[in-house]
């Protein structure tokens, strides 16, 4: 005999195995002390209840119940058949919960990485209508993306990291930005025409750390354009980039997002768009395929939350950069970009 076959619990009796409905029987007779009220509890008859406990007694081959009391009490093999049946039928609850919400419109839990803040609290609340316990996990792309493919999270917010090489991952964009260059308020007329070399010159440039999407995009542009400017401040967080650059501390290339996120004072702020600039940035939902059925409802959520933090930050004097932007899943912004430095 195999020893998949011999460690079978039925085949290691040589009696038929545990019935659930016979253990939930077992378990309300218990608790009433009386075959008639267990009975009405598990949606059986009084006669198939009084079946399902004697089928019980013969497949473990021991008296569970003592029926010479009234009401009816366990036996000491019931008492221990009684404690191991109240854990197993509540898990078999929390299981079907489980299981049934993944094809459901509400998961029983969901776990989502995102790269970097996302300002407000509605989308939050958004999300919690979805799932029975939300988890929202901060980080940087490099780092989700090993959480996704750990499976530690259920899906990701990853900026510029589709991740195309994984067969297996589904994505839906959620937000397409140009690149912007951000100076303080006080240095637009001096560096109107100023080169990045001259601006560099006059004060730093504060950089996005190279372990950001965002620092490698800005990083392989200035290749492109043959500077090599000095590192002399460099940061992770988007906030602490901008608030530099409000300080009058140097000048940044970021996009409309960080400059949303951080929350300053755009009068404070010189903004402007970049000539012959760096692929738009695009923000992806990326899950499992399969895995997330209330995946496009998230990008929705998502997507809807980015568009208004955007739309109060950028109406009115900086209007011209809700043009440069697209919400929709797939949506080229080439001309629009093309329009407004034309304009």
């Amino acid at each position: 005999m195999s020893r998949d076959k011999a460690s079978h619990p039925a085949r290691r009796t040589g009696k038929a195995g545990l019935s659930l409905r016979a253990l939930a029987a077992f378990v309300a007779t218990v608790d009433h002390g009386n075959v008639t009220r267990a009975a009405e509890q598990v949606g059986l008859t009084q006669p198939a209840v009084s079946m399902a406990l004697r089928e019980l007694e013969s497949v473990i081959g021991k008296s569970l119940l003592d029926r010479s009391t009234r009401p009816l009490s366990a036996t000491r093999a019931g008492a221990e058949l009684y404690k191991r049946s109240v854990h197993l039928l509540a898990e078999v609850d929390r299981m079907l919960v489980a299981v049934t919400s993944v094809s459901g419109d509400v998961m029983h839990s969901m776990r989502l990485g995102v790269a970097g803040p996302m300002m407000g609290s509605s989308w939050i609340f958004e999300l919690q209508a979805l799932t029975e316990e939300l988890h929202v996990i901060g980080g940087l792309s490099v780092d989700l993306q090993k959480s996704l493919l750990a499976r530690k999270v259920d899906a990701a917010v990853l900026s510029d990291s589709p991740m195309y090489e994984h067969p297996g991952i589904e994505r839906r964009q959620m937000l397409q930005e140009p690149f912007l260059l951000v100076l303080p308020q006080a240095r637009e007329k001096e560096w109107r025409n100023a080169t990045f070399r001259a601006m560099a010159e006059g004060l730093a440039m504060i950089r996005y750390s190279g372990r950001t999407t965002i620092g490698s995009s800005v990083d392989v542009y200035l290749r492109r354009c043959s500077l090599d400017l000095p590192r002399r401040l460099e940061f992770e967080a988007s906030n602490t980039v901008i608030e530099m650059v409000q300080g009058g501390l140097g000048w940044t290339i970021t996009t409309p997002l960080c400059i949303a996120e951080s929350r300053v004072d755009l009068s404070m702020l010189a903004i402007k768009p970049l000539q012959a600039a760096p692929a738009p940035r695009r923000l992806h939902l990326l899950n499992f395929a399969g895995e997330l059925p209330v995946a496009e409802r998230v990008r929705d959520i998502l997507a809807s939350s980015l568009q208004e933090l955007m739309t109060k930050s950028f109406q009115g004097k900086h209007e011209w950069i809700l043009k440069l932007l697209s919400f929709d899943e797939a949506n080229s912004m080439v001309g629009a970009a093309s329009e407004v430095l034309e304009s």
